[in-house]
């Protein structure tokens, strides 16, 4: 959530730096800067909950993976085309205490993750796909 929030504020203040230095003038009144912040946090924290409900996996015969809010995707992988798997963190991963679990299919070209577990979580589960690989 946090790096979608940097990422609002970043256009943000690209915005504003446009604003300032180039000739071709936005004309945003100043009032309306802490209420863009405001509205963009507020923003993110929703979808970041959308998200969060609607992402979904399951390890059955198949791992599938459920995502998405507005075009939803389901992927189904063999456990036989599964070739990598590994567990990291970035720096807002680390902040936070999650782990990120992420594997690729026999071709390469198909790279899968699972976003936000626990760092038992994410082990068990790196665990239990190299077992059924």
């Amino acid at each position: 959530m946090l790096a979608g929030v940097i990422k609002w504020y970043f256009l943000l203040a690209v915005i504003l730096v446009a604003d300032r230095y180039t000739s071709f003038p936005i004309d945003i009144p100043a009032g309306y800067y802490g209420t863009a912040i405001i509205a963009i946090f507020i923003l993110e924290i929703i979808y970041q909950s959308m998200a969060h409900k609607r992402h979904f996996y399951d390890l059955s015969d198949y791992l599938v993976l459920r995502e998405g809010i507005i075009s939803r995707i389901e992927k189904t992988i063999p456990y036989s085309r599964i070739h990598d798997v590994y567990v990291d963190q970035d720096i807002f991963d680390r902040i936070f205490q999650l782990w990120d679990i992420h594997f690729t299919t026999l071709d390469r070209k198909k790279h899968h993750h699972i976003d936000g577990l626990s760092g038992r979580s994410a082990k068990a589960l790196r665990d239990m796909i190299l077992r059924k690989i």
